[in-house]
Parts: C-alpha cells; structure tokens; sequence
C-alpha cells in the first residue's frame, strides 16, 4: 500500500522538527563551499527548458534530483545521494529565511518526493514532471513548502 498524501506531508514535517542549524540530526556539517554552491545553481538554472526524464541525470534530460545531482557534480562537489528523499538526510537544515542560492528544496505537491535548487529571490530551478521540462519558478510559500538543506 503507498503512503497517503497526508502521510507523506506529516512524516516531511516531522524530519523538519529535528531541525538544527549548525548541523544535521547524525552531526554532518556543510560540505559545500559558497563558490560550489553558486556554480551548481549556474548549471541548474542553464538547463531550464531541458525534458523530464524519469530517472535521468543529464546532460541533456533530468528527473528532479538528477537535476540537483548533475548541477554540483559540474560545480565539482558530488552530492552523497542520489534520490530526493535520501538528499533530505544529508547535509544542513535550512529554514526558509535563511536560504541562498545552491540551497536544495522541497515543497508540498510532491512532499519530499520533489526537491529543487535555490536561486535566489524567492526563485528556484526544479525538473517539474513527466511531459514538463526543468523551468524557473516562484518558490511557494506557507504549506507548499516542506524544507530545505544545505549540501
């Protein structure tokens, strides 16, 4: 049986309770430098227009963590996981006022099934479904989003 919605969007909002800011819940810090992080959003943002391919991690076609995987691995930083939900784990909780650019999010359509990059000025880059392709949005606000992490 899969998970309901609000299954899902309850078991996000539990992770976020955990949150700390120096470090995540097992103690890693940020491995990411501002110089990294800058240089992923870069590449992330270039590729918008390119298709969503489920399970594809670039150059030329995305899902939405192989988006966010194949901007730091260009940026020269691979990120330790591959899947949304495990990028989630790793890495530094970030609360939505503090974020800047290169920051992963998450938000509710899809809970943390769906992560994207931070851009900057309430914008984020994300790789949005089957028959989308990665697009520059307006971040959502209030409930529609989950979280974020520094990397």
């Amino acid at each position: 049986m899969f998970p309901s919605k609000t299954t899902t969007v309850l078991s996000a909002l539990g992770a976020l309770l955990a949150f700390t800011p120096a470090a995540d819940a097992a103690g890693r810090h940020v491995s990411t430098t501002a110089k990294q992080r800058m240089q992923a959003a870069s590449v992330a943002a270039h590729k918008a227009g390119s298709p969503y391919v489920w399970g594809a991690t670039g150059p030329s076609s995305f899902d939405c963590s192989g988006l966010v995987n194949y901007a730091y691995r260009r940026a020269g930083k691979p990120l330790a996981a591959r899947t949304s939900y495990d990028l989630f784990r790793h890495g530094v909780r970030i609360r939505r006022a503090g974020l800047k650019r290169g920051d992963l999010v998450w938000t509710y359509d899809r809970g943390l099934g769906h992560v994207g990059m931070y851009l900057g000025g309430g914008r984020y880059v994300h790789a949005p479904g089957s028959g989308r392709h990665v697009e520059v949005a307006q971040l959502p606000g209030g409930g529609a989003f989950v979280g974020a992490v520094r990397p």
